[in-house]
């Protein structure tokens, strides 16, 4: 049975890594305003980390939302036409751990998010690590309009349930995702155009 088992699961797996399909990405020329733009990026996402970002939190769930990530990532669906960009379901974890947990979810999805993509799309160490930066920082923007809205400074647990908590949730999770879009995408979008790649 075991011997049956053995390259069928083998077999599965090869088809499930299979899917789905990218097309090769080409190498980044690294031009000045490029690097000092992604340099940027880490930059401004550490004084963040060291100012305004409270570190204690729940490690363990943030272990877990990590390859979590990194596993929607990898399976992330990609887009048609050429278009730079494709949909992956770990943008609502990002959304729910980042409100949740805070700073050590925030950190780990970055890390995880980018790893899982570059497992499968293979973009190259430079938009790898310009990914770590961008994940970071509209996550951040995420948290710190979501805990600003609701007035808890340690994620959803400090407030109150009720009505009038249930709309502030709803509002403040809401501005929250409109935080991480517009950050999200206006980092890409100039990224992409210092690069001067194509956008579709």
């Amino acid at each position: 049975m075991a011997t049956r088992v053995r390259p069928a699961l083998a077999r599965l797996g090869r088809a499930l890594w299979a899917l789905p399909q990218w097309a090769p990405t080409r190498p980044v020329q690294a031009r000045l305003r490029l690097v000092v733009f992604v340099a940027a990026t880490w930059l401004v996402a550490g004084l963040l980390a060291v100012t305004v970002m409270p570190w204690r939190g729940d490690w363990v769930a943030a272990a877990v939302a990590g390859p979590l990530v990194a596993a929607m990532a990898a399976y992330a669906i990609p887009s048609f036409g050429g278009i730079q960009g494709r949909w992956s379901a770990s943008g609502f974890f990002h959304l729910a751990f980042s409100f949740a947990i805070g700073p050590p979810a925030i950190l780990a999805m970055a890390i995880g998010q980018s790893a899982g993509s570059a497992v499968r799309r293979r973009p190259g160490a430079f938009r790898t690590i310009f990914n770590v930066g961008d994940h970071f920082l509209a996550d951040t923007a995420a948290w710190l309009v979501f805990t600003h809205a609701v007035g808890a400074k340690s994620g959803v647990s400090t407030l109150a349930v009720g009505a009038t908590g249930v709309i502030t949730l709803a509002l403040g999770g809401a501005a929250g995702a409109v935080a991480e879009s517009i950050v999200n995408v206006s980092l890409l979008a100039t990224v992409v155009s210092l690069a001067g790649e194509p956008s579709e």
